[in-house]
């Protein structure tokens, strides 16, 4: 036992007991860490900060109380403390930091006290015991994999705060079976290169995404087998690809607020879009709810069989038109009236450019059927009524001579819409634009190594994956030698996360490759679709199968398989040079974190002269640990292109990178070996 504690001493290994001195305000980073003996710790009360990793590794921790002085919690603070089964959190504290009590597997339950706002990311991954969460309001952000892995956790709440959900924060979930997403929650995993916020939630029946959700990442819901029911409150919400693959009790989507206009219609006397309705096969629309069916396709991969499932767009499409143009009939009138009297009051300008927006949306031919079938100009009425105004579409003549009668009255009507039309299609191109920049020049989060939790390098050298169990894992954590849970060194030929001997023959890696495809991993496909492109490790060599792999793997989470195709494209690699796909495919990388895609950007907007959106990415790319895009900058400074104040934010992010990823056990590595230089 330690008793006193004051934050300096040197820590035995064979510690069981710790009391820390009233004078302690910090434990520093490691300080107990792999002390596997320490089963009781007592904090004292003017304890304000709890290093990175301080208790990494106490496997025989039972529990631990914060006093209220807490406000920070280091990185894998306790991590790896598997038998800690009772945490206590006090208000004050501001964050989980990342990986703060990952694979504390007897964990049971955790509530959040009111003063957290941020969830790291991996900050309860594998914690397969969590069976009760807590979640508070105020809390704004949950990071990615948070919660994933956590086995028996069974219903989570999201409260209002949270607008966003990260990737795989509940991924491998398997009992969990109630999700209540409140009002205020705006997106959910959207990342293009790949979401799996709720993969895998195999218990999950049914998700009520409420009116504020407006995106939904790619395979956000992918493997959910039991998930019977969606219902989508927000008819506009945008649905990534692949969000729903391989639901295979996913037959219908409800959509309230589709229900809620379909029941104004009614009841204000238009039933004749009932038999309308009737006539859209498979569209169910009574009893209080509105129905439209999915749509299953099966897809045959290498790898083998997957069920896309998605919404029936088109019988969708149908509906809201129908719904649309009812709501249209009487707005269309009071529209028309409007115009009669342009001295009256004109605060209503909003609602009639949204009725004309919708006007233009319309099927033309149930418009010209039922609302415009008179000549504009001499009244006529009739089935022959059909020359309509080549400018805005809306005014009917029953012949050319009409029209160009009435064209001096029409005029400046005619003109008048369609500036407003053009306006608003202006409006949206600017909208739309300034989104997508919005999503390209973010930042997208670093990965950290499995092992250690510490950010992985981004030089090749400085990390490896491992298709025995799928991990890409440090330099360091790959040199550095096992040990058994007594602290003996073991065989260090082994995989250093699952201990599974490295493969010995160029047959079992690619055994091993494939199982990893079959599991579905990324960066297994990607591999093997290069052995096709490449036609190594027995493969033959095929480019239309390492397209596939190579489309297959970025839509589900691999940056550099998207980068691939980008080269594909652009060098003509078994497809023929098409130049607006490999930009395309170049943005879907550099979103997903590809540092060599962000720097081909760069380079691109640099050739077009283009400095300030250059700047941009070569900044993101040298925060995300690329050496070559600070070369490029310094030039642009030499140039006059940028200014010292960027340069220097430039040199001080690549030193801020290099921060993160650098680390004892990493440099011993390549001091030993030139393979495992990180950096």
């Amino acid at each position: 036992m330690i008793d006193g504690y004051k934050g300096h001493e040197n820590v035995p290994s064979n510690v069981k007991s710790v009391r820390f001195h009233p004078s302690v305000t910090k434990i520093g980073n490691g300080a107990f860490e792999g002390c596997i003996g320490l089963r009781e710790v007592v904090l004292n009360d003017s304890l304000r900060e709890i290093g990175d990793e301080a208790f990494h590794g106490c496997s025989s921790l039972q529990s631990i109380n914060f006093p209220s002085t807490v406000t920070k919690i280091g990185a894998s603070a306790f991590s790896g403390c598997s038998s800690l089964d009772a945490v206590v959190l006090y208000e004050g504290l501001a964050s989980i930091d990342v990986g703060v009590f990952a694979g504390c597997v007897a964990l049971q339950s955790i509530i959040f006290p009111s003063t957290i706002t941020e969830i790291g990311s991996k900050a309860f991954h594998g914690c397969t015991n969590l069976r009760d969460v807590v979640l508070n309001d105020g809390l704004k952000k949950i990071h990615s994999s948070s919660f994933e892995s956590c086995m028996f956790l069974q219903s989570i709440t999201i409260p209002s705060s949270v607008d966003e959900i990260g990737t795989r924060v509940f991924a491998r979930c398997v009992n969990l079976r109630e999700v209540v997403l409140n009002d205020g929650i705006k997106r959910i995993g959207w990342y293009p290169n790949g979401s799996g916020s709720f993969s895998n939630c195999t218990s999950l029946q049914s998700i009520t995404l409420p009116s504020t959700v407006e995106q939904i990442g790619t395979i956000t819901f992918n493997n959910c087998k039991n998930l019977q029911e969606v219902v989508i409150y927000n008819e506009k919400i945008q649905i990534g690809n692949k969000a729903f693959t391989n639901c295979s009790s996913l037959e219908r989507f409800k959509f309230p607020s589709l229900w809620a206009r379909l029941d104004r219609i009614i009841q204000a006397g238009q039933r004749d879009i009932e038999a309308k309705l009737d006539n859209i096969p498979a569209v169910e629309w009574r009893a209080g709810e509105l129905d439209i069916p999915a749509v299953h396709q099966e897809i045959e991969r290498n790898w083998g069989m997957e069920t896309l499932v998605k919404v029936d767009e088109e019988k969708l499409s149908v509906v809201k038109g129908l719904i649309s143009y009812h709501e249209m009939k009487e707005a269309t009138t009071l529209y028309n009236m409007s115009t009669l009297n342009k001295n009256n009051d004109t605060s209503n300008d909003d609602g009639v450019c949204e009725i004309n927006d919708k006007l233009q949306n319309m099927n033309t031919a149930d418009i010209v059927e039922e609302t415009v079938s008179v000549c504009a100009n001499c009244g006529k009425k009739g089935d022959n009524v059909n020359n309509i105004c080549n400018k805005c579409k809306r005014v009917m003549y029953c012949n050319a001579a009409c029209k160009k009668k009435h064209r001096h009255k029409h005029k400046k009507e005619c003109e008048e819409y369609v500036k407003l039309l053009a306006d608003k299609r202006n409006e949206v191109l600017t909208l739309e634009a300034e989104k997508h920049d919005e999503e390209l020049f973010k930042t997208p989060p670093a990965e950290d190594c499995p092992i250690c939790f510490e950010r992985i390098p981004n030089r090749n050298s400085g990390q490896r994956y491992n298709a025995c169990c799928g991990k890409v894992i440090c330099s360091g954590c790959v040199h550095s030698p096992l040990y058994d849970d007594q602290g003996n060194e073991v065989d260090n030929e082994k995989c250093p996360f699952c201990r599974t001997p490295h493969p010995d023959t160029q047959k079992e890696h690619v055994r091993r490759m494939l199982e990893r495809v079959k599991a579905g991993d990324p960066m297994a496909i990607h591999n093997i679709g290069m052995y096709y492109r490449d036609g190594t490790y027995g493969f033959p060599q095929d480019y239309t199968k390492a397209l596939e792999l190579y489309h297959r793997a970025g839509e589900i989470g691999d940056a550099n398989a998207y980068n691939s195709l980008s080269c594909c494209y652009n060098n003509g690699i078994g497809v023929e040079v098409d130049e607006k796909k490999a930009e395309h495919y170049c943005e879907l990388a550099a979103i997903g974190g590809s540092a060599t895609a962000r720097y081909n950007l760069g380079n691109k907007e640099y050739r077009a002269g283009n400095m300030d959106r250059a700047l941009k990415h070569f900044m993101i790319a040298v925060r995300g640990g690329y050496h070559k895009p600070l070369q490029m900058i310094q030039e642009l400074y030499l140039n006059g292109y940028v200014t010292k104040e960027d340069y220097t934010k430039a040199l001080q992010a690549y030193q801020a990178y290099l921060g993160e990823i650098k680390s004892d056990q990493r440099d011993k590595a390549a001091a030993a070996d030139e393979q495992y230089r990180y950096y």
